[in-house]
């Protein structure tokens, strides 16, 4: 550990601490309070910021980088989960006056750069700010929620929430068809024994549904999401939403439903998104991928400017027809704001070089290539745009090469949704 002593660096992250505490609607004066007390330091990765069992001095304030949380028992030692910027660390000793009960270690890339507070401060600010010990409890629920990898019961996420339960009907607008679905394909196949998993965005809108048709099924039904205590404390913003903390999962699950994943991601991690659901599958048991979008587009949370998921097509545009695109992107697109979906439109170039008859379908394309470049053409020749399509048929084909079998789908652009239902197979 290190302690940092530039001036200007000092004063960057005593704002980013104070910007934090903001939104967890502290007092200014309270915040004043935590910000003048604390100091940063800096964490090598591989270092333990917390050691399970050992009694601590400070409450930590982690505001870059990200940790593992390692729990070592007498039968082994595993990683329970992540935590990443900002995470309040060791407030939970504080409170209860017990050791700690995880190693807490900076996780590779980076550093992390951490405002440490002494209890002896903390205490003092707590006695001045009462609003604080409020506050800081309400986190650590949160965490207890999440259990540090963002999965949690159902039952123990309602049982903690219900009083913001009010400020998610909004989330219900969009979905009748996948209600609908959600019905056919997932509850007239719930066995006695199953239990279903819900990833995404959170807040449990899922879980919800299936709760209000079937409630006896409450003690069956689980979540996941990558940052499930945001999506809860901020449920009106999108989060984002993928399966990457369950790969620290010991469980497996009958029925996941994978709602907002597959299509608000990098295509580099589409690989790694199948290879944990498939992994976090029972054999026999479903994956209902849900889209309900209505163009593929991955918003990166405070940062304008979205990427398409389907970029990566550019690259095999680019090898069957070398000069298809004339240095210009497949799908030009203009962004007018964060918030809206983009302008766009096919590469003129492609498009005239199709119907001019001078780009034809290769011979030695096959597999889920020849299906993709097949769409492309087809699209670009007939003057249509529905990237929908694309993404569609690329799931499919990624989910067989995982080992999944297509069972069902349905695209219904005009609602910007879809679905697909893979079966893992039992050998």
């Amino acid at each position: 550990m290190q302690r940092l002593s530039n001036e200007q660096d000092i004063n960057t992250h005593r704002l980013a601490l104070m910007q934090y505490l903001n939104t967890q609607h502290l007092d200014a004066q309270a915040i004043l309070g935590i910000s003048r007390r604390s100091e940063p330091c800096l964490y090598e990765v591989g270092e333990a910021i917390l050691t399970q069992g050992a009694t601590d001095k400070f409450v930590y304030f982690q505001l870059t980088g990200k940790s593992y949380v390692r729990l070592k028992t007498e039968e082994d030692e595993r990683i329970l989960g992540e935590r990443e910027a900002v995470s309040v660390l060791g407030e939970i000793s504080f409170f209860n006056k017990t050791p700690a009960t995880a190693t807490v270690e900076v996780a590779p890339p980076a550093a992390c750069v951490v405002m440490r507070i002494s209890y002896d401060d903390f205490g003092d600010v707590i006695e001045e700010y009462p609003q604080v010990r409020e506050i800081l409890s309400r986190i650590g629920d949160m965490r207890i929620i999440s259990q540090y990898n963002g999965f949690t019961s159902f039952k123990l996420f309602m049982d903690m929430i219900g009083w913001l339960r009010d400020r998610f009907a909004i989330n219900r607008a969009p979905m009748p068809a996948f209600e609908y679905n959600l019905n056919k394909s997932v509850l007239e196949n719930f066995g006695p024994h199953d239990r279903l998993l819900e990833v995404g965005d959170g807040p449990g809108v899922v879980c919800e549904v299936i709760y209000e048709q079937k409630p006896e099924l409450l003690e069956h039904l689980y979540i996941q999401a990558a940052r499930l205590e945001q999506a809860i404390t901020d449920p009106h913003r999108a989060q984002p939403s993928d399966f990457h903390r369950g790969q620290y999962l010991d469980e497996q699950f009958e029925h996941i439903v994978a709602l907002q994943v597959f299509n608000t991601i990098p295509p580099s991690r589409i690989d790694q998104q199948f290879e944990i659901a498939s992994r976090l599958l029972a054999p026999g048991g479903h994956l209902f991928m849900v889209k309900l979008r209505l163009l593929n587009v991955q918003y990166t949370v405070g940062n304008p400017e979205p990427e398409l998921l389907f970029s990566i097509l550019d690259m095999l545009v680019e090898r069957a027809w070398p000069d298809a695109l004339a240095g210009d992107p497949l799908i030009n697109t203009v962004f007018l704001d964060a918030d809206l979906d983009p302008l766009m439109e096919w590469n003129k170039n492609f498009c005239e070089g199709v119907r001019s008859g001078r780009f034809v379908l290769p011979d030695d394309m096959e597999g889920e290539d020849r299906v993709m470049l097949q769409l492309l053409h087809g699209q670009a020749g007939a003057g249509i745009f529905d990237p929908d399509e694309l993404h569609f048929e690329w799931l499919s084909w990624k989910g067989s090469e995982h080992g999944l079998q297509l069972e069902e789908s349905e695209h219904r652009p005009e609602l910007g949704y879809f679905f697909h239902r893979f079966r893992k197979p039992t050998s």
